[in-house]
């Protein structure tokens, strides 16, 4: 069972995104920004809604059928949102993948997620359920099957597989690599962390540099480990 180096997997993430920031970083950013705008203006527009609704009861009016629309919109902004995020997600990947191994994809590639649409979006549904079951048991056991399903949305980009398979993939190539898997999560959570506080500014670099840790993470997990580049 092939195993990896959590401090190593986001050092290949650093200096790829480091060495081409234009080719390499680029194209993931506008991805992520392209991916959160569709929902934006129903989110919007029920968070303005709800502020009319709150001016109506503190008037004394009847403000249900506002409360309602602006929940009714919020609702579609996060399934549009969610949607678009299936498809991004996809494209995104399948750039990283070439990416790490040393091709040069152009940027369109990050919005090549049709393929893969429907399969990504039901490992999502199905992994989220499984997941949300184990939280709720206990939650250890979300967390569990957490880390077993981390490469499952690459795997099924790379390898081509339907949700299930996806899944089974993942569980087969994380085995006993869990533990590392979870050391690398906090890491990755830290990195995250330190891009937002730096102005937000950081989530420019961390953001790209995660989405490479996670694909390096995934094909060392393979036996196929992307050489450090220089």
């Amino acid at each position: 069972m092939n195993s990896f180096n959590p401090t190593r997997a986001l050092g290949f993430g650093w200096k790829v995104v480091i060495k081409d920031f234009v080719a390499v970083a680029l194209p993931v950013i506008v991805a992520l920004i392209v991916s959160v705008l569709p929902g934006a203006p129903f989110s919007g527009a029920g968070g303005v809604i709800q502020g009319m609704a709150q001016a109506a009861a503190q008037n004394g009016d009847d403000s249900t059928v506002l409360l309602l629309v602006a929940a009714g919109l919020r609702i579609v902004g996060s399934i549009i949102s969610f949607l678009v995020g299936v498809f991004i997600t996809a494209g995104i990947l399948n750039f990283a993948l070439q990416v790490a191994r040393g091709q040069r994809p152009g940027f369109g590639v990050v919005f090549s997620g049709g393929k893969w649409f429907f399969p990504m979006l039901g490992l999502q549904i199905v992994a989220g359920i499984a997941v949300g079951l184990g939280s709720l048991l206990c939650l250890v056991p979300g967390i569990f099957l957490a880390l077993r399903f981390a490469v499952a949305q690459a795997a099924l980009v790379d390898e081509n597989l339907g949700p299930i398979a996806a899944l089974k993939r993942s569980w087969e190539l994380t085995g006993s690599a869990w533990v590392q898997i979870l050391i690398f999560g906090i890491l990755a959570f830290l990195v995250a962390v330190a891009g937002l506080l730096a102005c937000c500014v950081g989530t420019f670099v961390t953001g790209p540099m995660l989405v490479l840790a996670s694909v390096y993470v995934y094909l060392t997990l393979k036996g196929q480990e992307p050489p450090m580049p220089a």
